[in-house]
């Protein structure tokens, strides 16, 4: 593994932000919300940025998506992750395509995903 994952801040129960921190260089390079969390339908939504484009195209997306997907899944124990991604972040979609995820739903500007813990 390349990166820390920080618990940044848990002001309110219905999100869990982290911040990513790259262990090499021990910079922050992104940000990750993993809510609204709904506990009467167990679905969550979810958010990530990697706002530094140096860290872009090295795998750190999927593997923060990895490490969300294991957080929601296997410790909440939440049955669905659904969010809405821009049509046009195409290396988003590649992501989530190659992790399973699913589209529900797709407009001009933005195509939800979901993904199932079945």
């Amino acid at each position: 593994k390349s990166l820390k994952i920080f618990v940044d801040s848990l002001n309110n129960s219905e999100n869990f932000f982290f911040r990513v921190i790259d262990i090499k260089s021990k910079q922050h390079i992104g940000n990750v919300r993993i809510g609204p969390l709904n506990f009467k339908t167990q679905c969550s939504g979810y958010g990530i940025l990697i706002g530094n484009k140096k860290f872009h195209k090295k795998g750190y997306g999927k593997e923060i998506t990895n490490f969300s997907l294991d957080f929601l899944f296997k410790f909440l124990r939440f049955k669905r992750i659904e969010f809405d991604c821009y049509t046009n972040n195409f290396a988003a979609i590649n992501l989530y395509q190659s992790l399973g995820f699913k589209e529900k739903s797709k407009n001009n500007k933005m195509t939800t995903f979901y993904k199932t813990n079945e």
